[in-house]
């Protein structure tokens, strides 16, 4: 399901599956800020990349002297927001 927000300025569409902003558009001019998600290239969009994007170097993340494991995960991506 998509939900639409929009201001004077601007609109916004969020995909409940993994909260993904799916468009951001000038309500003026209807100008897209976002990728079109074309699937021949990637069909994503805004995916949101938390708490670090990629992998870690050796698996772990160190914060305020303390060192944490991190694997891969993924599970927002997957996961239907409300």
């Amino acid at each position: 399901m998509r939900v639409r927000i929009a201001s004077s300025r601007f609109s916004a569409e969020i995909d409940s599956l993994g909260a993904e902003l799916q468009s951001l558009a000038d309500q003026r001019d209807g100008g897209e800020y976002l990728w079109n998600g074309d699937a021949a290239w990637w069909s994503g969009r805004a995916p949101i990349l938390f708490p670090v994007i990629g992998g870690l170097n050796g698996g772990f993340i160190t914060y305020r002297g303390n060192s944490y494991s991190l694997p891969n995960h993924g599970f927002a991506r997957r996961t239907r927001f409300s």
